[in-house]
């Protein structure tokens, strides 16, 4: 589906003097069926609201209505093409029907509260000034929605095929498969064939790694469609900067043998601790990223190790981050990060999702994996999960890899949810991305 899809939606009056509404994307058509009545009023809405979004992803699949024509061919003026047009009424660019649906029915609700407004007068057009109060408040939901499209990822994870949604609609495996620390060469290879060959469709890897050509030998040896795939990696702190991280995705891109990654983060910000104008550094860099994912070069776009200071003045660029990929664990949640991401709609990765060695001999984590009879890694990733984040674990050992993703046949409860949030500091990194010298 190409980027900044616009949306049609007209009504045909015809089959015994009812209303069909219908979603048009370029020649497809949809069934747009109207839940409350309320929609037979928005013939009224003129204004063209052009607002910009920059993925359309899951506008797949329509119907024609009943009077389209079923080949690509010219509509005659007097028939079809002249209906179509005397019942349009607005267009849009959108996200989704899904969001598109969200509208009306936030319309019909606002209009049910405006005084002295009945909701038949208003869908009738019988009421001074109930056309002109549709017409704003349509715009204004419009606007509001379209601005920070809704928050629909799910987090009740089932199995490991199941996905988050990024705020540009993209499609991320729940769980991925980290690289780090395994070495170039065939352990990584066997490792990431092994993982794709075991059901991860997920693989985490970087520059700095200096695994990245085992990583995409690995991919090729598991014999898995790369349309299957989702490939993240991440360009290194000394290639920050607008030309040489596009510099740097071209070397990525080369030395895993892709055409196009997934997913492409900034490892580390620029700290104010080592740059004056590390706010600028990381615009520029940042700036690439935007540039190379509107070429379709890259799916999605985020960040990695970012804090609030850091994302702020990314939040105000044409495309804010779509992922935040941080230290995550039970004893190092990272609370004001991770309610700034959630607010946001900024998806979190969980990297480390183990924490240290210190990590599974926690009394409080082995007390509580005893009791769903799974280890206290298991327990991790799970625990990850249910807190709406993608955990990315990492091994070289085949059975560990397995292991790592039969966390699906268990649900911690509410009460033990609580009691891991609430763990003090423990088995962290020690790495604050305003300190660190590298």
């Amino acid at each position: 589906m190409s980027q900044n899809m616009i949306c049609y939606i007209f009504h045909d009056r015809g089959f015994q003097s009812n209303f069909s509404y219908y979603l048009r994307i370029g020649r497809n058509f949809r069934p747009f069926e109207p839940q409350i009545g309320i929609l037979t009023g928005l013939k009224g809405i003129t204004e063209k609201l052009r607002i910009t979004h920059h993925k359309a992803p899951y506008l797949q699949h329509y119907i024609r209505p009943p009077w389209a024509p079923k080949k690509r061919r010219k509509i005659k003026k007097s028939h079809n093409k002249s209906r179509l047009k005397s019942g349009f009424f607005c267009f849009w660019k959108a996200p989704s029907y899904l969001a598109l649906s969200a509208i009306f029915r936030k319309i019909s609700k606002s209009l049910l509260h405006i005084p002295g407004q009945p909701i038949h007068n208003l869908t009738n057009g019988n009421c001074a000034g109930s056309r002109e109060a549709f017409r704003k408040t349509a715009a204004c939901i419009a606007r509001s929605i379209f601005t920070q499209p809704p928050k629909n990822r799910r987090t009740a994870m089932n199995k490991l095929s199941d996905t988050f949604r990024l705020s540009n609609g993209y499609e991320i495996p729940c769980i991925g498969f980290g690289t780090w620390q395994i070495a170039d060469g065939e352990e990584v290879i066997s490792c990431v064939a092994h993982a794709i060959q075991n059901g991860y469709r997920h693989i985490d890897t970087a520059s700095i790694y200096q695994n990245e050509k085992g990583v995409g030998e690995g991919i090729r040896q598991s014999g898995v469609d790369r349309k299957e795939l989702f490939i993240t990696s991440k360009v290194w702190n000394r290639f920050r900067g607008y030309e040489t991280t596009k510099q740097a995705f071209e070397k990525t891109l080369a030395d895993l043998k892709l055409d196009y990654l997934d997913l492409y983060l900034i490892h580390w910000p620029a700290s104010k601790s080592a740059f004056a104008d590390w706010e600028q550094i990381n615009l520029d860099t940042w700036r690439a990223l935007t540039e190379l994912y509107k070429e379709g070069r890259i799916k999605s776009i985020g960040v990695s190790n970012f804090l609030v200071h850091h994302l702020d003045a990314l939040m105000k660029t044409e495309i804010p981050p779509m992922i935040n990929q941080i230290e995550f664990h039970p004893g190092q949640m990272q609370q004001e990060t991770f309610d700034f991401c959630r607010k946001n709609n900024i998806l979190v990765e969980a990297w480390g999702p183990l924490g240290s060695g210190k990590m599974l001999s926690n009394p409080l984590l082995v007390e509580i994996a005893a009791k769903y009879n799974k280890s206290v890694a298991q327990l991790c990733l799970r625990w990850c999960l249910q807190n709406g984040t993608v955990p990315l674990p990492k091994s070289a050992t085949p059975s560990r890899i397995v292991e790592n993703v039969d966390v699906f046949d268990f649900v911690i409860s509410d009460e033990d949810m609580k009691r891991i949030n609430a763990m003090p500091y423990v088995g962290g990194s020690g790495f604050h991305p305003d300190e660190v010298k590298f």
